[in-house]
């Protein structure tokens, strides 16, 4: 059975290069140990970059967003 890891964090894009490196590194960390991430759906900012980084190495992405949110935030297509 494949584990799921829910990540939920910011969409600020305004923050230190530190915090968008450890963004990645969590990413390639749950696709290296084959498992699933569960987040917050955004494609900006923190929460875009761990689904970016987790997709680009080989993990599933599950997004979750409330129809409502899609038209204020900007939504990424997992």
């Amino acid at each position: 059975m494949r584990k799921a890891i829910a990540v939920y964090c910011g969409s600020s894009t305004d923050l230190s290069e530190p915090y968008h490196d450890a963004a990645n590194i969590i990413g390639k960390g749950i696709a290296a140990n084959k498992q699933t991430l569960v987040y917050g759906g955004g494609r900006i900012g923190l929460m875009g970059e761990v689904a970016s980084s987790a997709a680009a190495s080989g993990a599933q992405v599950v997004g979750v967003i409330t129809h409502k949110l899609v038209k204020h935030e900007q939504a990424n297509e997992s």
